[in-house]
């Protein structure tokens, strides 16, 4: 006769809740290349601020003290440096690499 382990729910629940929430707070791996994403970090970034990757508005969320722009690379891409573009609220407009 063999005894079958039986996992308690509560526990599998936490465990499950615990490891959900600690990804949910981490930041993706940037991967330059097609299919892959570009991440720019923003110090002294301003709401008003807007950023472009491939002439398209990007997402720009804050993350650990600073701000950071995340855009995906499409696959029709070619590998190489990735440009994006950045508009200040008083007109300002910076272009960088990565």
């Amino acid at each position: 006769m063999t005894k079958k382990f039986h996992f308690p729910i509560p526990i599998g629940i936490f465990l499950l809740t615990f490891f959900c929430s600690y990804a949910a707070h981490a930041l993706p791996e940037q991967a330059l290349v097609p299919g892959g994403i570009a991440l720019l970090k923003l110090p002294g970034y301003k709401q008003d601020t807007k950023v472009y990757f491939n002439n398209k508005r990007i997402a720009v969320f804050p993350y650990k003290n600073t701000w950071i722009a995340m855009a995906g690379i499409g696959l029709s891409n070619k590998p190489g440096d990735y440009e994006f573009s950045i508009q200040q609220a008083d007109g300002v407009k910076l272009n960088t690499r990565v």
